[in-house]
C-alpha cells in the first residue's frame, strides 16, 4: 500500500502544475496581441503613409487594440455562427455522404468541389496580380482570398507524414489559425485607413497653441502627439501634444452613430 502511495505521491509531483500553463497562457496572450496590433497598424499606414508608421511606440500598439478588436470579435463570431448554420443544416455530414446521400451524386461532387478549384485559381493566380497592379486602397478587398489561400496552402504543407512528424497535425489549428487571423486584422486596417482617406470633411477641430484652428480627420492619437489629415488640402500633418491646446469633435458623437459605423466603419453617414 505504501508503495502504490508513493508512485502515486510521484506521479503527482511529476505533473506540470496548473498555474504554469496559466503563466505560459498569461505570457503569449499579450505577446499575440501586440504581434496582430503591429500587423494591423502596419496595414493601416501603408495604406495611408508607410513613414508614419515609425511614429508608433509600444503603448500605441497596445492603444490601437481598442480600434481594431471589437469589430474583429464581432466579425469573427459572425463567421463561426455561419459555419456552423450550414453545417447544422447539412447535419454535419461529411463531404463524401453529402455527395453519396444526393440523388445527382455526380452533379452535387461538380458543385461542392469547383468552388473549391475556383477559389484557388482565384487565390493563386488572382490575388499575386491583383497585388502588384492595384493601389493600395484597394488592399482590404483581397483580404478573403489571401486567407483562403492560406488555409489551402497551410493545409496542403501540413498534411504529410513527414512535415514536422507528428507534431505537425497536433499544431496545425495554430499553423493555420494564426496567419490567416493575422491576413483579416492587417485587411481591417487597410479597410480602417481606406475609409479614413475617403471622408470629404474634417471630423475633428484643432486648435493649436497659437490660436490656429484647423478642420481635420483624425488620424492616430499618439504619445508623441496626433496625425491628423486635411481634406481640404490633401495633406497629412502631425503635431506634438505641446502644440496642441484642444481637439474638438465636430461630427456626430459615436453614440448618435450607426452601430455598424462605430464597430466596423461601415453605414455611415456621408
Amino acid at each position: 500500500m505504501s508503495d502504490k502511495g508513493d508512485d502515486e505521491n510521484t506521479a503527482g509531483t511529476n505533473d506540470p502544475p496548473k498555474f504554469h500553463k496559466l503563466a505560459a497562457l498569461i505570457g503569449i496572450v499579450p505577446s499575440l496581441a501586440l504581434f496582430l496590433s503591429i500587423v494591423h497598424e502596419w496595414t493601416y499606414f501603408f495604406v495611408i503613409d508607410a513613414d508614419l508608421i515609425r511614429l508608433m511606440r509600444i503603448g500605441d500598439y497596445f492603444s490601437s487594440l481598442l480600434k481594431w478588436v471589437p469589430g474583429t470579435t464581432i466579425a469573427m463570431f459572425l463567421g463561426i455562427v455561419a459555419l456552423y448554420v450550414t453545417k447544422r443544416v447539412e447535419n454535419f455530414k461529411s463531404e463524401d455522404e453529402l455527395i453519396a446521400s444526393s440523388p445527382f451524386p455526380r452533379f452535387t461532387k461538380f458543385l461542392r468541389w469547383s468552388e473549391r478549384y475556383f477559389v484557388r485559381g482565384m487565390v493563386f493566380i488572382g490575388v499575386p496580380l491583383a497585388v502588384l497592379k492595384m493601389p493600395a486602397m484597394f488592399l482590404p478587398f483581397i483580404g478573403a482570398p489571401l486567407t483562403v489561400g492560406w488555409v489551402y496552402l497551410a493545409g496542403w504543407l501540413i498534411n504529410h507524414d513527414r512535415v514536422l512528424g507528428g507534431a505537425g497535425r497536433r499544431y496545425k489549428a495554430v499553423i493555420e489559425g494564426i496567419p490567416a487571423l493575422a491576413i483579416m486584422i492587417g485587411m481591417f486596417g487597410a479597410f480602417d485607413a481606406t475609409t479614413t482617406l475617403l471622408k470629404p470633411s474634417g471630423d475633428r477641430q484643432i486648435v493649436l497653441q497659437d490660436g490656429l484652428t484647423i478642420n481635420a480627420v483624425l488620424l492616430r492619437p499618439l504619445e508623441l502627439g496626433v496625425i491628423v489629415r486635411q481634406p481640404e488640402l490633401e495633406k497629412i500633418i502631425v503635431y506634438t501634444w505641446d502644440e496642441v491646446r484642444e481637439i474638438r469633435q465636430i461630427s456626430e458623437t459615436p453614440s448618435s452613430l450607426p452601430t455598424g459605423c462605430s464597430l466596423l466603419g461601415i453605414f455611415c453617414k456621408d
